[in-house]
């Protein structure tokens, strides 16, 4: 009778351990504007922001959020025929951070910077030190497009910057994947 008990409690244990194993390996996989992403653990899609186009996720567990937007260089007003995908890389992103940088007291701070991507950070306090605004940024050009991902964490425990560039970075590599 022991000897039975304890297989069961082992087989038991065994079945939560791989649940748990295989539930913390979830992958959640989006396609927008043709461009594969891959974000780790359980997104759900909220929407998408008609005014930027972004799309809009959203990690209930972390309370972490994304917004990506993907679309066609000649959309904005920056766009001129003939750039090497390296220089509109540069145009999207002084376009963005100078409109952060206009009429609020926004810090803008570049992190990382590659010939890939650049990873920049836009920041803003409230009154008394509260915290309005602490987006992390990567912007890309692939397959003659735009790509901006915006990291807001909001959770009880915030990643470090560190883990917020690796974070962003892994996004980007996965569209290496399709």
């Amino acid at each position: 009778m022991k000897a039975n008990s304890f297989l069961k409690i082992t087989f038991l244990f065994v079945i939560l351990f791989f649940s748990n194993f295989v539930n913390a390996q979830k992958v959640s996989h989006y396609i927008i504007n043709e461009e594969y992403f891959e974000f780790p653990g359980k997104w759900e899609h909220k929407g998408q922001l008609k005014s930027s186009s972004q799309y809009h996720f959203v990690n209930k567990k972390t309370d972490v959020s994304l917004m990506i937007v993907v679309a066609k260089p000649e959309k904005y007003e920056f766009y001129e025929t003939g750039l090497s995908e390296s220089e509109l890389l540069e145009k999207y992103y002084k376009w963005e951070a100078d409109y952060w940088k206009t009429g609020e007291k926004v810090l803008v701070s570049e992190l990382k910077r590659n010939s890939n991507y650049i990873i920049w950070r836009i920041f803003k306090e409230k009154v008394k030190g509260n915290i309005d605004l602490n987006s992390y940024l990567l912007f890309s050009v692939r397959n003659n497009k735009l790509t901006g991902i915006t990291l807001n964490d909001n959770g009880e425990k915030p990643m470090s910057e560190e883990e917020k560039i690796k974070f962003l970075e892994d996004i980007f590599q996965s569209q290496n994947k399709k």
